[in-house]
């Protein structure tokens, strides 16, 4: 495997002696809807000459370092894309580390700014970013298609981030992806939406088996009950609200969880209509209403180039596991020697 890693246009790749774990988080399956800044550290020699910000003649001298770009590539695709966040230099090795978060990082600091009605939510999360000055880091066709679902069953929402609240780019996109099932995550540089869809059985969308063959070291299977929720209500138009329960999955696990949104006409976030908060409310369910079991293994090759949210047959008979389908939800990518762990959600 080819690895080069650049920061300030500069290829420091000699100097790297410790590639470190490449960490992307796509987390919708367990009803969690938590977006994640994902952080790389690099760890680099001669750091007491040549990368720290008081050496002169190091790449860092006199150079403000916040948010500078920088970039991971193995054989010659890009598997990082960040912003600098800090430089640490040991004094006792002189070795340099070097921390990055991806581009999620941006929305954490930028208040969003867009008002509309009867936006679909893909559209309304691209504009929100786009409004930020983020188009660059944004995979735009990735949004499109996220949208195409709501564009099909009618189903919008209104916005109303104004840029003298305090909600930032970050929070509008996790409340619009929490609402709508639309996943923002970052993957191989950009930031890109997906929406959950049920799966339909019969090996449909499975791109991997992962078995004996596959995997180094079956780590831990556990069950996500508190992650359940099989009840929803949500709130449209100026006081109307709607609910919907999963019968089938209150008889199975014998507990109802309610889960409310608030999204009456007047807030930030609201669903103008009934239409529009039954296809949100049922597609919620879809992917709430059972518990999923979470499963984490580490990988070789053969699944190097797995990716968030490809679904997979696992197959382990020491978790008593047998084509069990699930998907992708988090991937630690290791450059130096070609492995990858997953954690993986059944669906």
């Amino acid at each position: 495997m080819t690895r080069q890693f650049t920061i300030l246009g500069q290829d420091v790749s000699a100097y790297v002696y410790d590639w470190g774990s490449v960490d992307d988080v796509k987390d919708m399956l367990l009803a969690q809807t938590q977006l994640f800044a994902g952080q790389y550290q690099i760890k680099l020699l001669r750091g007491d000459t040549l990368f720290s910000p008081y050496a002169k003649g190091s790449l860092f001298y006199g150079r403000p370092l916040l948010n500078q770009p920088a970039t991971l590539t193995l054989n010659g695709q890009v598997a990082y894309n960040g912003l600098l966040k800090s430089v640490d230099i040991d004094g006792t090795t002189r070795q340099a580390t070097l921390t990055m978060e991806n581009y999620l990082s941006k929305p954490t600091s930028i208040i969003a700014n867009l008002t509309a009605n009867g936006a679909n939510p893909a559209t309304a999360m691209l504009s929100i970013l786009t409004a930020a000055g983020l188009s660059l880091y944004v995979d735009t066709n990735s949004f499109e298609s996220a949208g195409s679902g709501a564009s099909a069953a009618g189903a919008t929402i209104n916005v109303a981030y104004l840029p003298t609240k305090t909600t930032t780019v970050l929070a509008a996109l996790q409340a619009i992806s929490q609402l709508c099932s639309i996943t923002v995550f970052v993957q191989n540089g950009l930031i890109r939406a997906r929406t959950w869809t049920p799966y339909e059985g019969n090996g449909s969308g499975i791109k991997w088996t992962i078995d004996q063959n596959a995997a180094r070291t079956w780590k831990t299977l556990t069950q996500a009950y508190d992650n359940l929720n099989n009840s929803v209500t949500i709130g449209y138009g100026a006081s109307s609200s709607v609910a919907l329960q999963d019968t089938a999955s209150i008889a199975r696990y014998q507990i109802t969880n309610t889960f409310p949104f608030s999204t009456n006409t007047g807030g930030e976030l609201a669903v103008p209509d009934l239409v529009s908060a039954q296809y949100f409310g049922q597609l919620f369910l879809d992917r709430a209403s059972t518990v999923r079991g979470v499963v984490e293994v580490d990988a070789g090759p053969s699944l190097i180039d797995a990716e968030l949210g490809d679904r997979v047959y696992l197959t382990a008979p020491n978790l008593g596991m047998t084509l069990v389908p699930a998907e992708i939800i988090e991937t630690h990518r290791s450059p130096l020697d070609n492995g990858i762990a997953l954690k993986l959600a059944t669906i």
